[in-house]
């Protein structure tokens, strides 16, 4: 059972979900970027591989084969429509006003 919550409860619950996702952003671009910099750096160097004091670093590239399901839709459309599955979710979103 769910436990019930106040208007004020609940619009600080939603405070904290906004102040977090907007922290969470800027963590996940700040990874980015340090991603993007050893990586720059190992294809500069061409090392596909580095071995540091404290951590094995790896950076390959490689190819995978993909379903083009637009081209499939536009071309194939009978074929496209039989493998559809119907699925179902949920979405919860917090917007400041």
């Amino acid at each position: 059972m769910s436990k019930r919550l106040t208007k004020k409860e609940a619009e600080k619950k939603a405070g904290l979900i906004l102040s977090l996702t907007k922290e969470k952003k800027e963590i996940e671009e700040k990874i980015k970027s340090l991603k993007t910099d050893l990586q720059d750096f190992m294809t500069d160097s061409e090392i596909e591989e580095l071995d540091t004091e404290k951590f094995l670093i790896s950076y390959t590239r490689f190819v995978q084969n993909r379903l083009d399901t637009t081209r499939l839709r536009e071309e194939r459309p009978k074929i496209y429509s039989s493998y559809l599955k119907e699925t179902s979710s949920s979405r919860f979103d917090v917007k400041e006003k």
